[in-house]
């Protein structure tokens, strides 16, 4: 483990930080447009409805990459305009709305993580999905395709950073308490996860 690893599952302490940033970038959008998610009869039309990630649009404000979070009904507007919406924590934060709102599932987090290459290219980067346990007390997790079975929540960091050479270096989940009339998700408790766990 590197020197910037441990800094990285250090700051990883600190994400209540970026759950207020989160939760005030989605209320600022939110007076931009407004439509209601639906209520889905399963997790294929959410997978649908999304695309499958052929709607994906980087964050970029005053033509600078940046890291902020649309709301689910801004999401939602976008989708309905079949227009580009936004990256993948915008996709995460669409499936764990949507997916609680239509009660399809019994808990749903908001989760992302830092990854590295595992090859020459030891460069970082970090991506956003959702993970959920079902009725039948299966755990998934997802981003732009069909949700994957996983055995352990944990887990997700290792599969998804796989997917794309990679390996985790630290992830955390945010539990989603509730979505209100407005459709919008409500943070609960933070659970820092470290790649041994997983």
């Amino acid at each position: 483990m590197t020197l910037k690893d441990k800094l990285i599952q250090f700051s990883y302490n600190f994400t209540w930080f970026s759950k207020i940033w989160y939760t005030f970038t989605m209320l600022f959008s939110k007076n931009l447009e407004k439509c209601s998610i639906p209520i889905y009869n399963n997790v294929e039309e959410i997978k649908n409805a999304l695309g499958q990630g052929s709607l994906y649009k980087y964050d970029i404000v005053a033509g600078v990459k940046s890291d902020y979070l649309i709301h689910p009904s801004v999401i939602q507007c976008r989708l309905q305009s079949e227009t580009k919406f936004g990256d993948c924590d915008d996709h995460a934060i669409y499936w764990c709305s949507a997916i609680k709102k239509s009660k399809i599932a019994k808990k749903v987090w908001f989760s992302f993580f830092t990854m590295k290459g595992t090859g020459e290219d030891k460069s970082y980067s970090s991506h956003a999905v959702c993970v959920f346990i079902d009725k039948e007390d299966k755990i998934y997790w997802c981003d732009y395709r069909s949700p994957r079975n996983i055995k352990k929540y944990a887990d997700f960091q290792k599969e998804s950073a796989k997917l794309y050479g990679n390996e985790p270096v630290c992830s955390v989940m945010w539990e989603i308490d509730e979505i209100k009339s407005d459709d919008t998700p409500v943070f609960g408790k933070i659970t820092r996860i470290l790649p041994e766990q997983g």
